[in-house]
């Protein structure tokens, strides 16, 4: 079986993985950031050049960063378990963007940078609190088992009556009471208690909505 594939760069998915903002990656590559920008809401596809200077940067392959580049290519085969579930957004919050994790509402291919990981899952960002680091409608994509540390994108989990609430934030600290993580717009920090956090999953991917 195969398929037609269009060329659409993969910018902003590099970025996320590599835990850079546009900002920065436009500040390293000597580039304005509205410029790059243009090309992250494919309003325009990078020229060789601009690839390769990306594709030097994030150590990958040109075509990592132009993504498909029209040519037939096959489709591999799913097999059982080459999926995983991806959770929706709750219907409110507690004064903040959450997402209900009790039963998942969509499932994709598992990513490349969790084929030889157990678990995982995406959350469909919600609201605009992690602005300019994650937007609305985007799904991050968590590993289950690495460490999360100061400064990791995470989903923590949390309990919510008889269902699971998750929030997408940065990972700042944690003790034996309390949880500390920030979130970006508007900046600021927010605790829980820790016998309410049930997870905390490291953010390694995203992928656009």
């Amino acid at each position: 079986m195969v398929r037609k594939l269009t060329r659409k760069n993969r910018i902003r998915i590099l970025a996320a993985e590599k835990g850079v903002t546009i900002a920065q990656l436009a500040k390293e590559l000597d580039m304005l950031p509205h410029t790059l920008r243009r090309y992250t809401r494919h309003e325009a596809e990078p020229r060789l050049e601009l690839a390769d200077k990306l594709a030097a940067y994030f150590n990958v392959h040109r075509d990592e960063v132009l993504g498909g580049d029209g040519e037939t290519m096959p489709i591999p085969q799913m097999r059982n378990g080459d999926n995983i579930p991806v959770y929706g957004a709750a219907a409110g919050g507690p004064g903040f963007d959450v997402t209900d994790v009790t039963e998942p509402v969509d499932h994709i291919a598992r990513p490349h940078y969790l084929q030889n990981a157990k678990g995982g899952y995406g959350v469909y960002v919600v609201g605009d609190s992690m602005e300019p680091r994650f937007y609305s409608g985007e799904t991050v994509i968590v590993h289950t088992g690495k460490p999360v540390r100061k400064g990791d994108w995470c989903v923590v989990q949390l309990r919510a009556g008889d269902a699971v609430h998750a929030v997408v934030k940065q990972f700042h600290s944690s003790t034996a009471s309390k949880v500390t993580l920030r979130q970006l717009n508007p900046a600021s920090d927010l605790k829980f208690d820790s016998d309410d956090v049930i997870a905390i999953h490291k953010v390694v991917g995203v992928e656009l909505g």
